[in-house]
């Protein structure tokens, strides 16, 4: 029977000490199909475990430096019901002072750790993971782990589109995401054997996986929350935008050729610039100097507003909802790349796609000179 019913969202608030209206954002949904075990409950364990850590902290004397948010999500399984209402009841907020925003749907069925995010935090991502231990490696962390069960060798970070609650931060606002979990078989996804017995007795025997994805995820909001600049490194991204630009000129097919030639020569500007940005910081840390907080301020939004340049008032056509130039979801969750032009293609729109790609032409432009104003401030 269909109802109408209300939504609630549980908020958690730690208040920052230097820069309290700047939101460090973690979330987790607690609706579940049936019983949930896993799919949300390990995770909304792992956010209350984190709560319950940070808050001994303060007790303590700790304070991160900006705030952070943990909020537990309703209605995750109803079209992402919760998060989405939240990002649009607090838009202006979020497009201000939303620094990053961190997803844990399930937290642990298994060993392999599984991370996805923004390719801004990619690399953010692999070094955190070198700090937390891995209950399956004597002396060795999740990294090493993540490398070993690579069959490339790497730490492979996902690029992540529109599965869950991260959607709207990443792709409505423009904010900077990381979505990450610690695999194994799951055989029981939206079932009623997704309960407690299975989460204790087969996927995590001792909770192993789920308190290191614990450590894992409270250790990335505190860095994120306590860093002197923002680590942001946007080559990673204007090099996703270059391979995003050559694969949507190979989706059109032999019927009709599109060269994007303005759009690949702004992200190659871009590139330049983030390169010549990251070698800058890397030297500015190394040296120990200090940067006094109000500058430091000023480039983190700078860099922030990096993100916020990958998205365009108007939207998608059909969805304006998703405002973003390079990530969308399609309705199957799978991947759109440059959606405008990907749906373009698909309606044989051909007329709209210069305008869609002096768009992006303009927001890697943009990109680039808020890096490059960045190292000014530097």
């Amino acid at each position: 029977m269909e109802k109408i019913a209300l939504m609630r969202n549980v908020i958690a608030i730690v208040p920052g000490s230097q820069e309290p209206d700047k939101w460090v954002i973690a979330g987790n949904h607690r609706d579940a199909w049936i019983y949930g075990g896993l799919d949300p409950s390990s995770g909304t364990a792992a956010l209350l475990e984190v709560a319950r850590a940070m808050g001994t902290a303060v007790k303590q004397g700790f304070q991160p430096h900006r705030t952070i948010v943990l909020a537990n999500w309703d209605a995750e399984e109803d079209l992402l019901g919760g998060s989405t209402s939240w990002v649009k009841d607090n838009r202006a907020k979020l497009l201000q002072d939303g620094v990053v925003y961190v997803n844990l749907d399930s937290a642990a069925s298994g060993p392999e750790f599984d991370g996805g995010s923004t390719p801004a935090l990619a690399d953010f991502l692999r070094e955190t993971t070198k700090a937390v231990p891995h209950p399956d490696i004597p002396g060795g962390s999740v990294y090493d782990h993540w490398v070993k069960a690579s069959k490339s060798g790497t730490a492979e970070v996902n690029e992540i589109v529109g599965a869950t609650d991260y959607t709207a931060f990443q792709e409505h606002i423009g904010m900077s995401c990381i979505d990450m979990t610690f695999d194994g078989p799951y055989g029981v996804y939206h079932s009623m054997y997704d309960n407690y017995f299975w989460m204790s007795h087969i996927a995590d025997l001792g909770f192993r996986y789920n308190v290191t994805c614990t450590q894992l995820l409270a250790l990335i909001l505190w860095r994120l929350a306590n860093a002197d600049i923002l680590p942001l490194d946007y080559s990673n991204y204007a090099k996703s935008a270059l391979a995003a630009i050559e694969e949507i000129e190979k989706m059109v097919g032999p019927q009709k050729s599109i060269r994007l030639e303005r759009a690949r020569n702004a992200a190659r500007r871009w590139l330049k610039e983030a390169s010549a940005w990251e070698k800058k910081v890397g030297r500015f840390l190394v040296s120990e100097k200090s940067l006094n907080p109000k500058r430091a301020s000023e480039v983190n939004s700078l860099l922030m507003d990096v993100e916020r340049a990958m998205t365009e008032e108007e939207g998608l056509k059909s969805r304006a909802f998703y405002k973003h130039l390079v990530y969308a979801p399609q309705p199957t969750y799978r991947t759109e790349l440059l959606p405008r032009i990907f749906e373009a293609i698909k309606a044989q729109e051909w007329n709209d796609i210069p305008r869609y790609e002096e768009q992006l032409a303009r927001a890697f432009d943009r990109a680039a000179r808020l890096i490059r104003e960045s190292s000014r401030q530097l």
